[in-house]
């Protein structure tokens, strides 16, 4: 879509989210458009965020008034495509950089009091995961990023892709300044877990009905509609078949609001078992107290 169509669908996006009471609003406006180049330059950036937030307060209640984050410097969604190996953390510079011309852009456009409600600059503190690792988060890498935001007044970084990080690393991204923590498909990954486990259950239990079959309904559908995840997924058939299945990205995640469309789709039933699923599940889920 060439970018005077893109801008308009993008105030549009934006005014509708600021009508229905959303506060935080994230001015990412650094995606490509068809009449683009390759690559966004700063400015440009900048200044198609500066538009947006321009449209977000004329449609802002002023009692409401929306907060901003700025800044575009961010994983690709949903986890890298490719493998991963090391991640580089923002530059300061950059970060000075970004801050500057988004100041100037709001100011141009009299944004003065907008500008004050902005309270978060993204950045990449060295966090990611691909399909199938996790870089965790390394203080010592991001010690200077993590000290100069001291030198802003009312910012804090906002940090994305978080998912997979340990507890340690969350609260060390906290207590660094990285104190808005965004995630993608960690909860919907650990949903999917839970449903795979209770697919299983069912397959050892039961044995007078039909079973949902729901892990393999899923793949049908998704390779019936690649559209959600052929582009993210390589390799030969089996690693893409286990990428759609237990990818760290979770493209499966897309999948889920179509499934009772699903020609063969029954879903959950009550059904006979043998054994005592209560019984066995306690003693899976249970954990059993220490000895001593």
């Amino acid at each position: 879509m060439p970018s005077p169509q893109a801008m308009a669908a993008a105030k549009t996006m934006v005014d509708s989210y600021v009508r229905a009471g959303f506060r935080k609003i994230h001015l990412d406006a650094s995606m490509t458009c068809a009449d683009d180049p390759k690559t966004l330059a700063a400015d440009i950036v900048a200044e198609r965020a500066a538009d947006l937030c321009e449209s977000a307060e004329s449609v802002a209640d002023p009692a409401r008034a929306p907060y901003y984050i700025i800044g575009t410097e961010v994983p690709v969604p949903g986890g890298a495509h490719e493998d991963l190996q090391e991640l580089a953390v923002t530059r300061i510079e950059d970060l000075a950089n970004t801050i500057e011309i988004h100041r100037e852009g709001f100011e141009t456009r009299g944004l003065q009091e907008a500008w004050s409600r902005v309270i978060g600059v993204v950045v990449q503190p060295g966090v990611e995961f691909d399909h199938a690792r996790i870089i965790d988060y390394q203080p010592g890498k991001a010690k200077a990023l993590s000290e100069v935001i001291l030198n802003y007044d009312g910012l804090v970084y906002e940090a994305h892709l978080t998912d997979y990080q340990t507890e340690t690393a969350l609260t060390n991204l906290v207590r660094d300044h990285f104190a808005i923590l965004k995630v993608g498909p960690g909860l919907t990954y650990a949903a999917r877990e839970a449903i795979f486990a209770l697919s299983r259950i069912e397959q050892e239990w039961i044995t007078d009905r039909p079973l949902s079959n729901i892990c393999q309904k899923l793949d049908e559908l998704m390779l019936a509609n690649p559209g959600y995840w052929d582009q993210y997924y390589f390799g030969d058939d089996v690693e893409r078949a286990l990428a759609r299945k237990y990818s760290f990205s979770d493209r499966l995640r897309y999948y889920w609001p179509d499934l009772g469309q699903h020609a063969g789709w029954t879903g959950p039933t009550r059904s006979s078992a043998v054994g005592s699923p209560h019984n066995a599940t306690g003693k899976v889920l249970k954990r059993e107290p220490a000895e001593g």
